[in-house]
């Protein structure tokens, strides 16, 4: 059965029969999580203005390690005795996405309040450092959002297949 993108009724007809195979269910999920990681980030032109290529590139990366993640989720996931895998995932995004939250805000605060305490305490006696730290602030202040996101990403996946290959192993004794 091919995947069901816009008729409602049909998909939820489809489900109540249990038509939809695991093998579907899983594609539902791996569309689901790629199309909210895009929209996040053309989203993001509504409130601010990207900052350039960098932006860009990490809504990419973020996207492929999505994907990516997502299909190491399902290999380690393989070997279960059930087809939980979709609720599985969705259940452990609750903690795992507080903590990639939390994580991401915490980077964001701590290395902006960083900055500045740098800005504020830096003395020069010379002008011509000026230039360079100028330059070398503004890189590492585009520069750091991605890899937090980078990072985030990865590990929030990383952790997901982990603990899903805990459930497979479990429910493969049992």
């Amino acid at each position: 059965m091919p995947l069901i993108l816009w008729n409602t009724n049909a998909l939820a007809l489809a489900i109540a029969k249990r038509e939809v195979s695991p093998q579907e269910k899983f594609h539902y999920l791996l569309f689901n999580y790629c199309m909210y990681a895009a929209a996040g980030y053309i989203g993001w032109l509504f409130i601010t203005p990207p900052s350039g290529w960098l932006f860009w590139y990490e809504g990419l990366l973020v996207l492929i390690v999505t994907y990516f993640g997502l299909l190491r989720c399902r290999e380690r996931y393989e070997g279960a005795l059930d087809d939980r895998l979709l609720e599985s995932c969705v259940m452990l995004g609750v903690p795992l996405g507080l903590k990639l939250i939390l994580f991401t805000w915490l980077a964001h605060v701590s290395v902006g309040w960083g900055i500045q305490w740098l800005v504020s305490n830096l003395t020069l006696t010379n002008e011509s450092p000026v230039e360079i730290i100028n330059f070398l602030l503004r890189a590492v202040y585009k520069f750091y959002a991605f890899l937090i996101m980078a990072i985030g990403t990865g590990v929030y996946y990383l952790r997901l297949s982990t603990h899903l290959q805990t459930i497979a192993r479990d429910n493969h004794g049992t």
